[in-house]
């Protein structure tokens, strides 16, 4: 399979979730990706990772269906989060793109939550493997015209991880029809990608 039909596959296979499993699945990619802002936060010294916690909590209050969480608090923590997202003219590095994802996953969520738009929410799954894929492309100076471009790049350990740990996250939530303290803790204590060390790093060579 190719890149496209990978993705594809997995913002299907998220079409059989309830609504709050379906946010507590993007909760938990979140939580995965989120060293990603960390470290470009660490690097250039420009975000503020307490507001984008905040942003974090308040997806999972929506995921256990707290009643207490109005339109009007969303919508201000959109506001928040969208002054802390990294525009790339500014940081046009792998670093600086990945951590503006890690915001968007966020962004464009709350928007699909506010207009109920399913669609948007599934497509969500495919974020995280782009951000793996541009890294992959980067580091080994690869494009899709590489004969055995999908092999390299759906072989590569980063990439085997993403899939590895999105195929867990699907199934502990498939069955779910509400969401639970419990299940949110233990989506918390998955592994974090290392995505975010990695693209330190290469922001470190190229300096």
């Amino acid at each position: 399979m190719n890149s496209k039909e990978i993705e594809h596959q997995y913002e299907e296979s998220l079409k059989e979730f309830e609504f709050h499993p379906l946010l507590a699945y993007i909760y938990g990619l979140s939580v995965r990706i989120a060293p990603i802002y960390k470290a470009f936060v660490n690097t250039k010294k420009w975000g503020n990772i307490g507001q984008y916690k905040e942003a974090q909590e308040l997806l999972k209050n929506i995921a256990l269906d707290k009643k207490d969480v109005s339109k009007k608090e969303m919508i201000r923590k959109q506001e928040a989060l969208a002054k802390i997202t990294p525009d790339t003219e500014m940081f046009g590095s792998l670093l600086g793109t990945g951590a503006l994802d890690t915001c968007v996953l966020l962004l464009e969520t709350f928007d699909a939550i506010l207009e109920q738009d399913n669609e948007t929410l599934i497509s969500m799954a495919s974020l995280p493997f782009n951000s793996v894929q541009m890294y992959i492309e980067e580091l080994n100076d690869i494009d899709p015209n590489y004969k055995l471009y999908e092999t390299f790049i759906f072989s590569h350990p980063l990439m085997v991880e993403e899939m590895e740990f999105q195929d867990k996250l699907r199934e502990r939530l498939i069955k779910k029809k509400n969401i639970d303290e419990q299940t949110l803790e233990w989506i918390e204590q998955l592994p974090t990608t290392r995505l975010g060390n990695k693209l330190q790093a290469l922001e470190a060579m190229a300096v």
